[in-house]
């Protein structure tokens, strides 16, 4: 997953199997949120612009829509404050 914020930095978190993700060092402000399933095998399939490429391999991964790979059509967003805290992600097909 990553967060990019309006002057385009990008902070990326690996999402584990239960779930959870760490996110460290995002800038406080306004975020978009991108969610993508990324392949053991290769570079992954990173595109702020278009809709990613599918994961390759044989491994099982969770379906995740497209749309959720991409900032201007995943429609998730946070805002970043200082300090932890928690944003849980919803993604609906």
């Amino acid at each position: 997953m990553s967060f990019i914020n309006d002057k385009g930095q990008v902070v990326t978190a690996t999402i584990d199997q239960s779930g959870r993700y760490s996110a460290a060092h995002v800038p406080v402000g306004s975020a978009k949120v991108t969610v993508q399933v990324v392949s053991a095998e290769g570079p992954p399939p990173v595109s702020f612009g278009s809709i990613p490429k599918p994961a390759q391999g044989t491994a099982t991964a969770p379906k995740v829509p497209a749309r959720y790979g991409v900032p201007t059509t995943s429609g998730l967003k946070c805002d970043v404050t200082k300090g932890k805290q928690e944003f849980d992600i919803d993604l609906k097909e």
